[in-house]
Order: C-alpha cells, then sequence, then structure tokens
C-alpha cells in the first residue's frame, strides 16, 4: 500500500497535478524571511570571497550570524514579520516597470 501510494504522488508530482495543501506550503510561491536573509548572506560573503568588500571570511561569517541574531531579535521584541518587504517592494516595482505596456 505504501509503495503504492508513494509511486502515484511521484506520478502526480511528475505530470504536475500535484498541489500543496496550503498557499504557504510552497517556497517558490510565498518566500520566507529565512531564506530572503540566507540569499542576502550569499550575496554579501560573495563579495567578500571576490574581494569587492575588503573583509575577512571569518569576518564575514560573524557579521552574518549577527545579522541572523539581529532578524530573530527583530521578529520577537518588536513583533514584526518580514523585514524585507520595502526591499522586495522596491524590487518588483523596478523588474515589472520594463514590463508594462506601451499605449
Amino acid at each position: 500500500e505504501a509503495v503504492v501510494s508513494t509511486q502515484s504522488t511521484g506520478d502526480r508530482l511528475v505530470r504536475g497535478e500535484f498541489a500543496a495543501e496550503g498557499d504557504g506550503d510552497n517556497e517558490l510561491k510565498q518566500v520566507s524571511e529565512v531564506t530572503k536573509a540566507s540569499l542576502v548572506l550569499a550575496i554579501f560573503y560573495g563579495l567578500i570571497i571576490t574581494g569587492a568588500l575588503p573583509l575577512s571570511p571569518a569576518l564575514g561569517v560573524l557579521c552574518g550570524a549577527l545579522f541572523m541574531v539581529a532578524l530573530l531579535l527583530n521578529n520577537i521584541l518588536l513583533g514584526r514579520r518580514d523585514p524585507f518587504i520595502p526591499i522586495q517592494n522596491a524590487f518588483w516595482k523596478v523588474a515589472c516597470s520594463k514590463h508594462q505596456k506601451i499605449e
């Protein structure tokens, strides 16, 4: 029974008929704050590795850890949900402004 249900789930996934249980279950549709922070830290660390930022990799990791702790404290103490929303809105405004219809 378990093998049959696994195969049918895999089959539905391959065919594109697999739907998430809820709207928040799909990370690609609704990106979490941790994913956004990880992307920011990856870019930050990449700039350190390439030499664009004059920091040692160890100091970069320390700054990244402090950044994650600051986000956690922001959520706990201030009750804010996602501090990346203004940056995200500005990005989409710039990205989508080039694709508007010309009338």
